[in-house]
């Protein structure tokens, strides 16, 4: 894969990749080189989705602050004290679908709140929070947020559960969430097993 870079811009691909240092590189030598444009090649350093799972478990939860679709702003840092589940999403994505319902009962629950990203725009949110009655806020076009912070290859859908310290305790790919695991039950019980902690 190579970059056309020049000093004054620096292309970046996936945040996920180790693109930022080769950026930041790639803007200095210009200056010093006088350089208007030259290649980098770039190596793919993708972990896989194992590894990113492992990444993220046990660290605290990467600060969003944002606005759901009614214009309420949401800030992960203010639902310390609760667990959080954040679940990332694409409306037009069949076993998204099937999870709202899920999440719907997830929701009900004591002493647990569900922040969800979508990709898709205000307007159609609207619409679709109606005829599939969603009861937890949804922050709209989020793809940027998910592509980037949350792990953009660990695809839709995909659950990150938040303990009331603001940690990242487990976190569900699509891979997983998609071969078929119970992830009512599961949630569930990691929710209860967070509460007899307290």
């Amino acid at each position: 894969m190579y970059l056309r870079c020049t000093p004054f811009f620096v292309n970046l691909i996936d945040m996920n990749r180790i693109a930022f240092i080769t950026s930041v590189f790639v803007f200095s030598v210009g200056f010093l080189f006088g350089q208007d444009h030259f290649l980098v090649e770039l190596e793919n350093r993708s972990p896989d989705v194992a590894t990113m799972v492992r990444s993220f478990e046990g660290m605290p939860a990467i600060p969003i602050m944002a606005n759901d679709v009614d214009g309420v702003e949401h800030y992960i840092g203010n639902y310390k004290g609760k667990n959080l589940i954040l679940f990332f999403w694409k409306k037009e994505s069949p076993e998204c679908q099937r999870l709202l319902p899920i999440m719907n009962e997830i929701a009900s629950l004591d002493d647990i709140q569900i922040l969800s990203f979508s990709t898709s725009m205000k307007d159609d949110i609207l619409s679709f929070r109606e005829q599939q009655e969603i009861k937890f806020p949804v922050i709209p076009n989020s793809k940027i947020l998910s592509d980037g912070p949350y792990g953009g290859d660990l695809g839709y859908p995909k659950i990150f559960f938040v303990d009331e310290w603001g940690i990242i305790k487990w976190v569900f790919p699509a891979s997983e969430i998609n071969s078929g695991i119970d992830i009512k039950k599961i949630l569930t019980i990691l929710h209860q097993q967070q509460l007899e902690k307290k």
